[in-house]
């Protein structure tokens, strides 16, 4: 079942059921093919909501809730 209480709300760069050395690794090759990565800074226009299953490691039963822009217009 799954925890309500420890759902913390994020945005995801890397999605997967991966371990510490495995995002450490992903982390540094991410590096090396852009030294400048750790700095990036974009701008978020649109923010999707999704009902997901954290089961469910296909993706497939991803829902998407809402989607809205952020735009300053």
């Amino acid at each position: 079942m799954f925890d309500v209480a420890a759902y913390i709300p994020h945005i995801s760069i890397l999605y997967g059921d991966l371990t510490d050395e495995e995002q450490k690794k992903a982390q540094e090759r991410a590096q090396i093919l852009d030294d400048s990565i750790s700095s990036i800074s974009f701008q978020i226009t649109r923010l999707a909501l999704y009902k997901t299953d954290p089961e469910d490691k296909s993706l497939k039963s991803w829902e998407k809730i809402a989607e809205c822009n952020l735009n300053a217009n």
